[in-house]
This record gives structure tokens, sequence and C-alpha cells, in this order.
């Protein structure tokens, strides 16, 4: 089975493997390990140092981490105050339903045949590897009620279990997309206003990411998490509303209105704004006037 994916955040089916509540010793530290799965891990209370990859976080109440499989990390926690933390092991799919090797696991026991899945997003940038969810109450009943139901295991658990951590996974890609659009060096509105003004001409994602500094694919996933759309959509969806405009308000022959919106080719316009009203320009302008 293939293990590298390529998917959409909308097509995330995931796969709950294991979760608890643990309360650290003082000063505990866990030792390097690596996961064959996807990794959270919640601080509900206490600090300390948090080890993913090479870098360490100094970390504390509301503080969530990200690992990857095959990724090193380490947990140490504080003398004074110690961790209580949930770890969630878990695939972002269900392709690997059957294979049951669990939880981080010592460095030297780590056995990269059973690796489940790696995951590349078609439409978000991913989860980094420290986010601040600060004490946040329904994130954490989320949690809790997974935990709650992995410990009981009633009768079909594992539906319930897993619907709630697609719920908890949907909060944590919000408040990613959130606070990517509140940071400055993310420029989304402005890049949303430039669309907006020059969308008759020639734009592409090539010379908006030139425009504002960023690789084209990238500055393309940065709309779609802002507007649901490709920045080829949004440009067409721009267009044909201001085509429908210019249609009901104007007395434009059908090749000015496409020249002006930014289709040169009027054959071309009309097969594109069929496509997303059902009806050719001329079929729509009659229609509406009579």
């Amino acid at each position: 089975m293939k293990k590298e994916r390529n998917i959409s955040i909308l097509h995330i089916t995931p796969n709950l493997r294991y979760i608890n509540l643990y309360q650290c010793e003082s000063g505990y530290d866990s030792g390097l390990r690596k996961n064959h799965d996807h990794y959270f891990l919640y601080v509900h209370k206490g600090k300390g140092t948090i080890i993913i990859d090479k870098t360490s976080y100094k970390v504390a109440l509301g503080d969530l981490l990200f690992c990857s499989p095959n990724i090193i990390n380490r947990i140490i926690a504080d003398e004074q105050n110690p961790f209580l933390l949930t770890g969630i092991n878990f695939d972002f799919t269900n392709k690997f339903v059957n294979q049951k090797n669990l939880y981080p696991i010592d460095i030297t026991l780590f056995d990269e045949q059973y690796l489940t899945e790696k995951i590349h997003f078609t439409d978000f940038e991913g989860f980094p590897p420290h986010i601040r969810f600060t004490d946040d109450l329904l994130f954490k009943k989320h949690i809790t009620a997974i935990v709650e139901l992995f410990d009981n295991k009633k009768k079909h658990w594992e539906i319930v279990a897993n619907g709630q951590l697609q719920l908890l996974i949907a909060l944590i890609i919000d408040h990613i997309i959130q606070g990517d659009m509140a940071h400055p060096q993310h420029k989304y509105q402005e890049i949303i206003t430039y669309i907006q003004e020059n969308y008759t001409s020639n734009l592409s994602n090539d010379l908006i990411a030139t425009k504002f500094h960023y690789n084209p694919d990238y500055i393309n996933k940065m709309i779609y998490s802002y507007t649901g759309l490709t920045i080829k959509q949004y440009i067409i969806d721009l267009r044909i509303r201001k085509a429908i405009d210019l249609l009901i308000n104007s007395d434009w022959p059908i090749n000015q209105v496409s020249s002006f919106i930014g289709y040169n080719n009027t054959y071309y316009f009309s097969k594109i704004f069929k496509k997303k009203t059902g009806f050719s320009p001329t079929l729509f302008r009659s229609n509406i006037l009579t």
C-alpha cells in the first residue's frame, strides 16, 4: 500500500490509535522517541520542554505540539511544575486501521517498516510543530471526550471517537488559518484587494506571486485557505459577477462585455459563463430583461 499521499483537508477521515491523560512526575524525561504515525501532544497543566526534530520548545498550559511519523521527539517536564499531558496517536486517513503499533517508541526499537502514512495536503500548509491554543475550553472539551471514549470502550466507540477527532482536527486547522491571517507576514487581504482591482487584466499565479514575493504554489494555497477558491477560480468568479452586472445594467454587446472583464475570446467567455450560470450570456440577458 502506498504510504505517501496527497489529500485535501476535506478528505481527512482520521483513525484514532491511542490517546491518554498522563501526569508526568517531577523532572520526567521520556528520552528520544519516534512515532510510526502522527502525534498531537496537548499540555493541560505544568510546564517544561518538548523537543521535536532538533528544535526545543518551552511549553505550558494550552500549548499543542504536532509531530509527523519518523521524527525524533522528547518530553522533559519541569522539576517544580510537571506536565499533565494528552498524547494522541492517529492517522489522517483510515487506510491503516488494522496496523496496531500505537505509541511513541524508543528510537532504538523504532522500525520504519511499520510506518503508516506520510500526508501532504493539497489545500493547507500543514501543521506547525508548536501551536499556541491558550486555555481553550472547547478544545479541551473535545480532548476530554475522546479520552473518555477510549478509556471506556463502549460498543462502537471508535465511530464516535473518530468523529470527535475529526472535529478536533478541524478546530486546529481553523485556529492555524485564522492565526495565519492575523500574522503580518501573511498579506491575505492585500493580495485579495489587488486581485479585485486587477481581475480584468491578464492575471496569473506567477504574476501575483512575483508582485508579493511568494512561491506561486504557496500563494495559491494561501488564497484557497482564505476564500475556498484557487486564484484562477477566484478570478473567474469575479469576472462572471461583473459580467452579470453589465448584462443586466448596460446595453453593451456581448463581445464588449467579454473584453471588458478580461476575455478577448467571446466564445471562451460564453463557455465559461454558461458553465457558471447555466445560461449563455445572450440567453441570460433575454431571460432577465423580459
